[in-house]
């Protein structure tokens, strides 16, 4: 009888780590590591001030933005903020181009769904569910926005392990 248990619980188990595999973007993304999300042109991280708007900085180990990745489905994740457990979230309810990103409260919606598509080896960029790109063009280039996707160096991120400062690759 114990036997026959811990099989089904194994199949089990292993049923669901397949199950899950699809949901990350090239099996790489942990959701249980931190990470840091660098402008791909620029020694510039994503940074979290206290009036929750996303900024990009240089790096600043107070205000840096450490996230983990939540997978939300169809291949889009919520991106938690680990300091205050706020996540990614678009300020305009119509997810209009030019909107500003800040820190929401984890409310799962779509204003906090991003695909995470990776464009050449260890650079990605962000997409809505609404096809549009998370840019680093706003407000003289220190707050991140949505725009049209046009695959500029704008819109080209890496992300980083905390834990060893690898940049992540999925390929």
């Amino acid at each position: 009888m114990g036997k026959f248990i811990l099989s089904i619980a194994f199949c089990f188990s292993l049923s669901q780590i397949q199950g899950q595999a699809n949901d990350y973007f090239g099996s790489a993304i942990i959701p249980k590591n931190e990470y840091l999300i660098r402008l791909a042109s620029a020694d510039l991280y994503w940074s979290l001030p206290q009036n929750n708007e996303i900024n990009i900085t240089t790096l600043d180990k107070n205000l840096a933005a450490k996230v983990m990745f939540i997978p939300a489905g169809n291949g889009y994740y919520y991106i938690k903020f680990l300091s205050n457990g706020k996540y990614l979230q678009i300020s305009d309810d119509n997810l209009n181009s030019g909107s500003h990103l800040l820190a929401g409260e984890p409310t799962r919606i779509n204003l906090q769904k991003f695909k995470v598509i990776e464009k050449i080896r260890g650079q990605f960029k962000f997409i809505t569910v609404n096809n549009l790109a998370i840019d680093q063009r706003c407000n003289k280039g220190v707050k991140l926005c949505i725009s049209d996707d046009n695959n500029t160096e704008h819109q080209t991120f890496e992300i980083m392990e905390v834990k060893n400062m690898v940049k992540l690759c999925t390929y």
